[in-house]
């Protein structure tokens, strides 16, 4: 789709469905994420290699992994979406 981490990164609370995948795509065909994504999705998560990789590379990332790097506070599973709202 498109502008879905640009919009995630501006909101205070992250959650997602364990079935979500993110990536930062407009690398993919040369164009910079001009939206404010390259500054603060590595504010939210770090500066390490990792996020550079993803920030460069447009590489899709899991739930899990958008967990792990500390992106989303939480993984819903899909029965107990409403329920974590």
């Amino acid at each position: 789709v498109g502008a879905g981490i640009d919009m995630s990164c501006c909101a205070n609370i992250r959650l997602c469905s364990a079935n979500t995948t993110f990536s930062i795509r407009e690398v993919r065909v040369g164009l910079a994420a001009d939206v404010g994504t390259l500054q603060r999705f590595p504010k939210i998560v770090g500066h390490s290699s990792r996020v550079r990789e993803l920030c460069l590379s447009g590489r899709d990332f899991d739930a899990q992994e958008a967990y792990r790097i500390g992106f989303v506070s939480r993984v819903v599973t899909d029965d107990l979406w409403h329920d974590a709202l």
